[in-house]
This record gives C-alpha cells, sequence and structure tokens, in this order.
C-alpha cells in the first residue's frame, strides 16, 4: 500500500513544486523587470549580461553573485555543468585559467554565447551545447515557461521540450583533454544523481571541488548522495536551500 501511494504521491508532488514555483518566479520576476525592454543589460559586480525579461536571469545571477551560493570565486580548471545563460561562468573565469560551460538549452545557450561575448571571455570560456548525464544518448529536456533556469530532463515542467545531445561526464573529461578539476559546478535540475553515480569512481580522482544544487527526485537521495561523496574521500557540508517546499539545497564536497 505504502509503494503504492509513494508512486501516486512522487509524480503529484514534483508537478505541483515546478508549477508552483514556476508561476510564483514569475510574480518575481515581474517585479524585477517591469517598464524593461524585453532584453536589456544588467550589471552585476563588474560584469554586465544580457538578460531577458520576465526570465530567472536576474535571480540566477544575484544567487551567484551576491548571495555566492556557489562559494568565492575559484581558480585553476572549472567545469560549469548547468551553465544557463553563463553566469557562474562569467563569475569563475575572473580567477579561474579556463571555464568549460556546458548548457543544452537552445535560449540559455543563446545567451550563454552572447554574455561571453560581451564580457570578452572568449578563449577563457568554453561553451558546449550539450547535456551532461551518466550516457552518451539522445534526451528530451523539458523548458520552464518563465523560470528558464529550471529546464529538465527529469521533470517535465511545461508541454514544451526540445531533443538534445547528452554525453557522459567521464567521456566529456576524456575527449577534452582534461587532466584535474579544480571546481564542478553542477546545476541540473534533478539530473546530478544520474550524472555524479555514473561517474567511474576513477574520474572522481580528477576532481579536486565539487558544488552543486541537489533537487527532489522520487527515489534519490542528497543523503545518500553526501555519503557516497564521502566515501570516496570528500569533506562534505550541506546547505539546505527551501526544504519541503522545493527540496533543494547545495552540497559541497572538498577533497580531504
Amino acid at each position: 500500500m505504502t509503494v503504492k501511494l509513494s508512486k501516486i504521491i512522487s509524480p503529484l508532488y514534483k508537478k505541483f513544486i515546478y508549477f508552483v514555483s514556476d508561476r510564483l518566479a514569475l510574480i518575481v520576476f515581474i517585479f524585477q523587470t517591469a517598464f524593461k525592454p524585453s532584453e536589456f543589460v544588467y550589471e552585476v559586480g563588474k560584469d554586465s549580461f544580457l538578460v531577458r525579461k520576465n526570465s530567472s536571469d536576474i535571480f540566477v545571477l544575484k544567487e551567484i553573485y551576491i548571495k555566492k551560493v556557489y562559494g568565492e570565486k575559484p581558480r585553476g580548471v572549472v567545469v560549469d555543468v548547468g551553465a544557463n545563460i553563463g553566469a557562474f561562468s562569467v563569475y569563475a573565469s575572473t580567477t579561474a585559467d579556463k571555464v568549460y560551460a556546458f548548457e543544452p538549452e537552445s535560449s540559455n545557450y543563446d545567451q550563454l554565447i552572447r554574455n561571453i561575448r560581451l564580457n570578452k571571455k572568449n578563449g577563457k570560456i568554453i561553451p558546449y551545447k550539450v547535456a551532461v548525464g551518466r550516457e552518451n544518448k539522445k534526451a528530451h529536456i523539458h523548458k520552464g515557461k518563465f523560470n528558464k533556469g529550471a529546464s529538465s530532463i527529469v521533470y517535465r515542467i511545461t508541454g514544451e521540450s526540445e531533443t538534445v545531445e547528452m554525453r557522459s561526464l567521464s567521456d566529456l573529461i576524456s575527449d577534452l583533454g582534461i587532466n584535474k578539476i579544480d571546481l564542478l559546478k553542477i546545476d541540473i535540475e534533478g539530473g546530478e544523481y544520474d550524472l555524479l553515480y555514473g561517474l567511474p569512481k576513477e574520474g572522481f580522482e580528477k576532481i579536486n571541488k565539487l558544488v552543486l544544487e541537489y533537487h527532489y527526485v522520487a527515489g534519490e537521495s542528497y543523503v545518500d548522495l553526501t555519503n557516497y561523496l564521502v566515501s570516496l574521500g570528500y569533506n562534505v557540508n550541506i546547505h539546505k536551500g527551501l526544504g519541503f517546499l522545493v527540496g533543494t539545497g547545495i552540497i559541497e564536497a572538498q577533497k580531504k
């Protein structure tokens, strides 16, 4: 009986979370971009970004630059999985040697490219229009109507989706000749479990630090993921987000 209820409640819970958050986000975005054109330049820190009206773009920028949800600016080689419009990639590029930015959703990827150019980061940030997951295949990414940052391969938010290429992180590391990752940042709306559990253990030997946003996914647990990272030799800190409402938070894992 409990199993049957779980199978019914979990999908409904996911739909509720993303339907409500998408609509609540719109209210916030409207206030942020009232009286603005459909696209405009928004300055944060010493950087500038092309952002879209009534979208999550400014919210994402404030999370990274002001709230510093992914920490201070990193050094060395950075891999940004779920790069969105390039907020973290540009933020990190000030101090990093190189940033590999992966973003599969077309409208976000277009903004990523334009923001790389706007901030004159060509060559410093290397963009790829690809999803990163457990395996190499074609995948469907479901788009957020208002919250563009919530586009997900795991959750169906709206009826709109697109087919994208997915690559495993291990193959990307190999193909790109990456010998060491000083920071791996992940924000892929529920896909983080597949990505990390699908990475062979020897792949983690190249990763010094991970910072990822975890999400509610039926059958998965951020506690189990934390324990897995500890077993691989990481010191782990958890920063819970809005908890029960959306089941998100940040996991920060540093090699001992």
